[in-house]
């Protein structure tokens, strides 16, 4: 995995200031599913939009389909449709473009199983799709809502380049953590920005500020959870926003 880590201007804003850290990663898949086939077992509404979407992307993966259900290959994965829905458009351009504009959304659970039938990665994933049920039938536009979750799965089997270009608060006490992020020693300036919150855990810039190493680091999930720490503390467009990115971008992945 190839790394940079570039940092821009600092820039004043208000009583405080900011500067932009930009990195850029190249991430092997974040899934290897093992064996020369691979097992299907898909349940729920539309099982037959996943089933398809499945078979033909772990085909184009390199990964053959041997049968569904538990046949016996290295891996299974199982895949459940949990829901459909369907809700208004809540924007458009005209009368009648607002009254049959429909947002469609899917949810579908996908386990990936090894031989012994334990989950090596168990997630839930979203698709959604905006139609108009004058030109597409609701029902097909469900599955393709489906195919579109499913198909956020087999991105996982994919390499992938990630260009992250977050915002750090500096000042005062952040200033060391800070300085050590600019001369790209994260581990440092994960352990400045850690003592910072240990010592004040109301301090809504530190615990946003540890967020954003730990998202240049790569653990996401400790850099959603120091967010929604410091929008909690503090709502901040700033923290606020970064907690919706990289909810985002943890659902798209």
């Amino acid at each position: 995995m190839s790394r940079t880590l570039l940092p821009l201007v600092a820039l004043a804003l208000g009583a405080g200031c900011q500067t932009t850290l930009r990195q850029t990663r190249d991430l092997p898949p974040q899934l290897v599913l093992q064996g020369p086939t691979i097992g299907l077992d898909v349940t729920g509404p539309f099982r037959d939009a996943a089933l398809q979407q499945l078979e033909v992307g772990l085909a184009q993966h390199g990964a053959p389909v041997r049968c569904e259900g538990a046949c016996g290959g290295q891996t299974v994965v199982r895949a459940r449709v949990v829901d459909t829905s369907v809700s208004p458009r809540v924007v458009a351009p005209d009368l009648m473009r607002a009254m049959t504009d429909v947002v469609v959304a899917a949810t579908v659970d996908i386990d990936a199983l090894d031989a012994a039938g334990q989950a090596f990665s168990s997630k839930r994933y979203f698709g959604s799709i905006t139609g108009n049920v004058l030109r597409s039938p609701v029902e097909a536009l469900k599955a393709e809502a489906v195919q579109i979750a499913t198909r956020r799965f087999l991105r996982k089997l994919l390499p992938r380049r990630l260009d992250l270009e977050l915002v750090v608060e500096t000042g005062g006490d952040l200033e060391p953590g800070v300085e050590r992020a600019l001369s790209g020693d994260l581990a440092g300036a994960g352990a400045e920005f850690t003592r910072l919150t240990q010592a004040r855990p109301d301090d809504a810039a530190a615990w946003y500020d540890l967020g954003v190493i730990r998202e240049l680091e790569g653990d996401d999930d400790a850099a959603l959870q120091a967010y929604q720490t410091a929008a909690g503390l503090k709502g901040r467009s700033l923290y606020r926003q970064a907690v919706r990115h990289l909810e985002s971008r943890m659902n798209a992945n």
